[in-house]
């Protein structure tokens, strides 16, 4: 009994000293951790991390995280590292047939989640949703105060405080580097030289850095559109489901033994996103106010959603199937996705302010002409006035029906119904006013001036089906002509190339390249990478102007989350700098979003108007040349469809747009151009006259973009621009480039292009169509 009572004793004793030792283990590491000098660690995370046994500095603290700042010469990773490399390139091989990159940059929050969990579990274990909902966890988790911050300056000084901060910060890094130039300078040279290292290195790094940061936000863009706004759309719903399906086979067959997938500590603590995608939306799109734009009918009835046309019009044509799957609107769903499923019909939509009222009118005229039978939405900023709004109802509603001489030679063209049996003439319009200002949050109303207020015509209109133009746009055809090229109903889009006539470097074209979609992005969210489709434009060999913005075409339910890339990469000012205003943004934005299903015409911009007389321009030797040349004013589009119909062409109808602020006196000294012209009132009754058209030419590009010299004095390059005429605004375009070439030995570097003739029919409608734009006879 008593070796019984010592026993239980002896552990009772054990016990009490154990605790004891614990105890005092635990205030020992309650002291260090609470109070130590080195505070770095615990100020990355919440105060009740104290209570967590989770290692938040494997992610906080990861070099290029995107919470990682400037002063870190490690941290920017170009690819992600996984457990199972295998899996990748296998699935790498089945999925993107072989499309390969020459480099692949990715998020840094593909680099969070690789680090914690095996390629093999994710994509054989979790489907589309869960996917969606583990990529954006880990971004709260790499940054809880994440937001897209639409001011940040993406150009780099080398003379401010960041750079010195940052040479303070990697100064022994650099002195090392800098050590076998060192060796090789006089004593007093070292310091200038030192200093003019270090801002190259900072130079070098912060690009790299920018570049980085663009990255991570369009890769979080095009995710967050897929997963949270398109997600309702039945064709994605079963094209990445096949998708997720197909993967997780060929995992498991690589792999049956694939453990359960679990989310880590910090991922499970995450559950705002999947509670609520409409409040991580206010974080993409921290630009808009959630409000519909304000939609006035011409009657003056407003409406404060989009209108359904459908119901209004009783046309047919506005009856649009919306093919998602059903669901009840909720606050809780993003307005994105709300408003994309609000949107329905067909129209024509143009933005304007006060100054292009006149324009307008002259639009709406030839509108009529064209028996247009379309809604018009004339999307705004708040700043189209009352006055200006009367002017173009009237043009829109008034009667129409004195017709110009020039009609007469047409009237067979347009059948018994082409005037209005009401009596008003020529049909008269349906004219809607889209006043967006309230739909922008206030402080980045600003972030939309100028070309940004024609992407937000392109998104903020409630067509579903919408050709965009400028108000100085002139069709040649119907619009309803232009929804049925064949282009638009293979893709859902038309595009327009512009003239191809100055160069930029190609490392712009490499840059959308990197940012846009990559392996990773294909293989977790079936988002394609970009193609040659792509890559084989104009743009990436150094064309400066590749897209013409006048005239655009776009299914929004095909492509919405496209438009929405648009409106995001126009406000990163390092995108928006590889475009002359708004022509390259746009399908700039369908290719680094992953939609490379768009059209272009496969015709560049052409010239319109009359040939040079032959005799007006011969070589030296008083022959004529091979080539043949118009000078005019008007960038044309040549339907590639025939290489013959004349689509569109802008700059309005007048021969110079800029006649009213030409000075003809000073017009009329140069004798290079209209030699037919005399005195300064020819050239003033000339430029203001409508353009008369019998020929289109389409010039040539050479491959190499390089000029083609040659000994027949034919032109080198399809474009010369004649500055001294139209306010610099002629351009003289030729039919083909170079010849001969001096040395014998070398062949003929002849290049031809298109020219166009057109018939007396034809022409008599460009005649007509004119006379109704200018208002003349």
């Amino acid at each position: 009994m008593l070796r019984k009572l010592s026993a239980v004793r002896n552990r009772l004793r054990m016990l009490i000293y154990l605790g004891g030792s614990l105890w005092i283990f635990y205030i020992l590491y309650f002291i260090n951790s609470n109070f130590s000098n080195d505070k770095s660690a615990a100020s990355n995370h919440s105060i009740y991390n104290v209570y967590d046994n989770y290692n938040y500095e494997d992610y906080q603290n990861k070099p290029g995280s995107q919470k990682d700042d400037a002063n870190n010469t490690e941290g920017i990773s170009e690819a992600v590292h996984f457990t199972n490399h295998t899996t990748f390139l296998s699935l790498a091989d089945h999925f993107l047939h072989n499309e390969t990159k020459l480099e692949d940059h990715t998020s840094d929050i593909y680099e969070n989640i690789f680090k914690s969990h095996d390629l093999d579990t994710i994509l054989g274990t979790l489907n589309f949703k869960q996917r969606c909902d583990l990529y954006f966890k880990n971004v709260f988790i790499d940054n809880v105060n994440w937001i897209f911050d639409l001011e940040y300056n993406y150009d780099v000084k080398t003379d401010g405080d960041d750079w010195k901060n940052w040479v303070e910060e990697n100064k022994v890094t650099l002195k090392e580097k800098f050590a076998p130039k060192e060796k090789t300078l006089k004593k007093e040279d070292v310091e200038e030289w030192f200093r003019d290292f270090t801002k190259d290195e900072y130079l070098a790094y912060k690009i790299k850095y920018n570049e980085q940061q663009i990255i991570n936000l369009v890769s979080l863009f095009r995710i967050f559109n897929k997963c949270y706004v398109t997600n309702d759309e039945v064709a994605q719903i079963d094209k990445v489901s096949s998708f997720v399906n197909t993967q997780r086979k060929l995992v498991h067959g690589m792999n049956p033994s694939i453990p359960g997938f679990s989310l880590n500590k910090a991922e499970s603590l995450v559950d705002l996103l999947t509670a609520s995608p409409a409040t991580f939306e206010n974080r993409v799109y921290p630009w808009i106010s959630k409000q519909y734009p304000v939609y006035q009918r011409y009657t003056g009835k407003v409406h404060h959603q989009p209108p359904n046309f459908y119901k209004l019009l009783g046309d047919p044509v506005q009856k649009t199937k919306k093919n998602i799957k059903p669901s009840r609107e909720s606050s809780e769903e993003p307005f994105m996705k709300r408003f994309k499923n609000k949107c329905n019909g067909r129209g024509l939509v143009l933005t304007i302010g006060d100054q292009h009222v006149e324009h307008t009118v002259h639009l709406i005229h030839l509108l009529r002409a064209l028996d247009n039978r379309l809604p018009i939405q004339i999307v705004y900023y708040d700043d189209v006035s009352e006055d200006a709004k009367k002017k173009i109802v009237t043009a829109a509603q008034e009667d129409f029906k004195a017709l110009p001489e020039s009609f007469k030679k047409v009237s067979y063209m347009f059948g018994d119904l082409y005037l209005d049996t009401k009596g008003k003439g020529l049909p008269p319009q349906e004219i809607w006013f889209v006043n967006a200002y309230n739909s922008i949050q206030k402080n980045f109303r600003g972030k939309f001036a100028r070309f940004g207020n024609k992407f937000l015509a392109a998104f903020f209109n409630s067509f579903d089906e919408f050709m965009l133009i400028d108000a100085d746009t002139v069709m040649m055809k119907p619009p309803e002509y232009f929804f049925n090229l064949q282009g638009f109903i293979d893709t859902g889009t038309f595009f327009f190339r512009d003239r191809a006539v100055h160069k930029r470097s190609v490392d712009d074209g490499k840059l959308i390249e990197r940012v846009s979609p990559n392996k990773i992005d294909t293989l977790m969210f079936d988002i394609p990478m970009m193609t040659n489709h792509t890559r084989n434009n104009d743009y990436f060999r150094g064309v400066q102007h590749f897209q013409e913005s006048g005239l655009l075409l776009i299914d929004k339910n095909r492509h919405f989350s496209s438009l929405l890339m648009i409106l995001e990469a126009n406000v990163i000012q390092r995108l928006r700098k590889l475009s002359y205003g708004d022509k390259e943004v746009i399908w700039m934005g369908f290719a680094i979003n992953g939609d490379e299903d768009y059209t272009f015409n496969k015709n560049a911009a052409g010239a319109i108007g009359e040939l040079t007389p032959p005799d007006d321009r011969l070589r030296p030797d008083g022959t004529r040349h091979h080539s043949h040349e118009i000078c005019a004013n008007h960038p044309c589009h040549i339907s590639g469809e025939d290489n013959h119909s004349l689509l569109w062409m802008n700059s309005g109808f007048r021969f110079c747009h800029q006649a009213d602020e030409v000075d003809f006196e000073e017009e009329a000294k140069h004798k290079s151009r209209l030699k037919f012209l005399t005195s300064a009132n020819a050239f003033r009754t000339f430029y203001h006259a409508p353009l008369r058209i019998t020929h289109a030419i389409v010039p040539p590009l050479a491959p190499d973009l390089q000029d083609r010299k040659n000994a027949d004095d034919e032109p080198g390059g399809g474009w010369l621009w004649e500055k001294n005429y139209c306010k610099k605004y002629m351009w003289c375009a030729y039919s083909s480039i170079g010849g001969r070439q001096k040395d014998e030995t070398k062949p003929d570097n002849t290049i031809e292009g298109l020219i166009v003739s057109y018939s007396e029919e034809e022409t008599n409608l460009f005649n007509y169509l004119g006379d109704i734009w200018i208002g003349t006879e």
